[in-house]
């Protein structure tokens, strides 16, 4: 399937139970393109710490910003949404920013 096709096509019921998906963002949604080398990092933590009036970005290293806000592939991550409601899902995200980051900042980086 190419990645502009819609993922789901079908009119398939909705489940509603609870599903769980777990998923290392590395290499799913997160491409290795690096886009983030291309970018001012301090002015885009600076940035981030303003528009949500949140302090926990000065304690994220930059790259690790950088590697969320330029490099997440936006039709990986279509797809993940759509997955996650049509199959009313909880996501258990695994990958090298949980292992160095406590889950507030992690949730920070997700917004």
């Amino acid at each position: 399937m190419h990645k502009s096709e819609t993922f789901l096509k079908n009119n398939d019921t909705i489940k509603k139970e609870n599903n769980v998906i777990f998923l290392n963002i590395d290499g799913t949604i997160k491409n290795n393109s690096n886009n983030q080398e291309k970018h001012d990092l301090k002015k885009l933590k600076e940035y981030l710490s303003i528009k949500y009036n949140d302090s926990i970005y000065s304690n994220i290293l930059k790259e690790d910003i950088g590697s969320i806000y330029y490099d997440i592939d936006n039709v990986s991550l279509g797809i993940l949404f759509e997955l996650i409601e049509r199959y009313n899902a909880n996501l258990v995200i695994t990958n090298a920013l949980s292992n160095k980051n406590n889950l507030e900042e992690i949730k920070a980086l997700l917004r």
